[in-house]
């Protein structure tokens, strides 16, 4: 059974999302002290294989998914369409970072997200960017260990989006 009621911690998250002009740095270490302190039902954070490349302490994924999976919490990947932050001021999309925006692109970055273990994928906020999402969910195929550690070394010239 799902808890609907909206306890305080709920609340000034939820009033501290609403009240966000722009992205807000969460530094993984105060996201897993969160999913210890309280009980949620999913945890969404970043996870692409860009950060994966560049870990550090500010934005390892891996730690806050143990956890969430050790407390038999949902997990959401945010930014796995995610490419880098913008290079210049103009940007052909409806994001607030560069997002991948081929077929091939966006296939990739949704299959190494979902090949860690979360549960789903959040999509990029640009609509055109849609229909290839969909497509790569339709055909996803969990990727090998090699093709993981490709991404990953493929990533090596990109800076990741977090921490900001």
């Amino acid at each position: 059974m799902v808890d609907t009621q909206h306890t305080p911690a709920r609340e000034t998250l939820m009033t501290r999302h609403r009240r966000a002009q722009r992205p807000v740095k969460v530094l993984q270490p105060h996201a897993r002290a969160a999913i210890k302190r309280f009980d949620f039902e999913t945890a969404l954070f970043p996870v692409n294989f860009i950060l994966k490349r560049h870990a550090s302490p500010e934005n390892d994924y891996e730690p806050l998914l143990s956890l969430a999976k050790k407390r038999d919490m949902g997990t959401i990947a945010m930014k796995a369409f995610t490419k880098r932050p913008w290079p210049t001021e103009e940007k052909r999309y409806n994001t607030w970072y560069e997002p991948w925006d081929t077929q091939q692109e966006i296939d990739r970055g949704l299959w190494f997200a979902l090949s860690q273990g979360v549960t789903t994928a959040a999509s990029a906020a640009d609509v055109r960017l849609f229909p290839m999402m969909v497509d790569a969910a339709e055909i996803y195929t969990e990727l090998t260990q090699r093709e993981k550690e490709d991404l990953i070394a493929s990533a090596s010239g990109l800076n990741p989006l977090f921490p900001m």
